[in-house]
């Protein structure tokens, strides 16, 4: 066997604690400005700082868990680009 291409994804798993106002800002982000999650975006990296192209996975939406009545968790599986 062989792989189909010499550059593949990274996926990574994310989680945020996010205020109301936050979730609505990342809402707006995913739906409005990346069409559902399906345009690629840009953002350094959490723990290197380098920044790359990461996409959301096609697999799952994001989810949203509810901590406090003003704090939420929102979690999603992200791909970094090659």
């Amino acid at each position: 066997m062989r792989r189909r291409s010499t550059a593949v994804g990274v996926p990574t798993s994310v989680a945020f604690r996010m205020t109301n106002a936050q979730v609505l800002t990342f809402n707006t982000f995913y739906e409005t400005t990346l069409f559902d999650g399906t345009l690629p975006f840009d953002w350094p990296h959490p723990i290197t700082k380098v920044a790359y192209t990461w996409m959301f996975s096609p697999d799952e939406a994001p989810k949203r868990d509810r901590m406090t009545s003003n704090t939420s968790r929102i979690t999603f599986d992200l791909i970094r680009m090659p």
